[in-house]
């Protein structure tokens, strides 16, 4: 059956007597170990990570191909300042959805301490106001503006995502994320960050559809939330603060897992993600599984 899986007492000084404003990350001595966390919601504060590489690149195409019968093409456009203004997707699907053909449009505008994310179909259109905080990160998201509807976000002094409203934290070591948990007491998703850098920022679970914690359900279809890769965008574009420092290799949760592997161009940049699901160490048929897909990646170049 396929599954859908809906950081001194010296640093204080120096920050007191040169009058800094800046919070004050607070360095634990032991290494966080994120498999049984005692608080969810308040998870230690992690390590100040090397801040991730700079990205020179910026994607212009994706292409998700899903074995099991959903393609989706996404193109980027970019205002001057780098920042993405519109995704023009098309979506080709064998039995997902009531039509076999849809092309959706994104629009992100940018306002005063704010950002309007848009997406339109077929005459419908959904609409998020991303609310900005003092660090330049989403600090809250209305999904619904007509009944008030919205999810509060906190992050780390590091500037990575720490909770989602009351339901996620997210937990880190070395710059990386290792675990999220919710207040479900479910068990935690375990992370294991791979070797390569992420130069491009970018998060591979992000196109998953059962372990994508930032997703919103788009024109009154949970489904699409795995065809519109809303999220993955919103992460990738800094709004949900820094990523990874490395790109993911798997995502665990109970029997099952994701596995990522990559192709990287002659700069290291991610082209080709392949990600593949296992059932207690086995692979499942691509075919049979709604989370494995091949991705394609074209960049920009500054």
């Amino acid at each position: 059956m396929i599954r859908k899986l809906p950081f001194m007492l010296i640093a204080l000084c120096f920050l007191l007597s040169c009058g800094g404003n800046d919070p004050l990350d607070i360095k634990p001595e032991d290494d966080i170990k994120p498999e049984q966390p005692e608080k969810p919601s308040e998870p230690e504060e992690p390590e100040d990570p090397e801040k991730p590489e700079t990205k020179n690149k910026r994607i212009k195409t994706l292409k998700i191909d899903r074995p099991s019968g959903l393609f989706t093409e996404d193109k980027v456009t970019y205002d001057e300042q780098g920042r993405i203004t519109r995704i023009e997707s098309h979506i080709e699907n064998d039995g997902w959805f009531d039509l076999f053909k849809y092309d959706f449009v994104t629009t992100l505008t940018y306002k005063d301490k704010g950002v309007i994310n848009e997406i339109t179909c077929n005459g419908q259109s959904y609409k998020q106001i991303l609310q900005i905080n003092e660090t330049g990160y989403v600090g809250k998201l209305i999904y619904n503006e007509k009944e008030g509807w919205n999810d509060i976000f906190e992050y780390w002094g590091s500037g990575h995502l720490k909770i989602k409203d009351d339901f996620f934290s997210y937990q880190y070591e070395d710059g990386n994320l290792v675990a999220i948990t919710n207040t479900k007491g479910d068990a935690p998703y375990l992370i294991e960050p791979g070797s390569i850098p992420n130069k491009v920022g970018i998060s591979s679970i992000l196109l998953s559809g059962e372990y994508n914690t930032l997703d919103y359900s788009f024109l009154g279809d949970s489904d699409f939330d795995i065809a519109i890769h809303n999220s993955f965008y919103l992460y990738y574009s800094g709004l949900y603060g820094n990523p990874s420092k490395n790109l993911e290799a798997s995502i665990t949760s109970g029997s099952y897992s994701l596995y990522y592997e990559y192709d990287l161009d002659e700069e290291g940049y991610p082209k080709k993600i392949y990600c593949t699901e296992l059932d207690n160490g086995m692979p499942i048929s691509s075919t049979e599984s709604e989370e494995a897909f091949t991705a394609s990646i074209e960049y920009w170049e500054d």
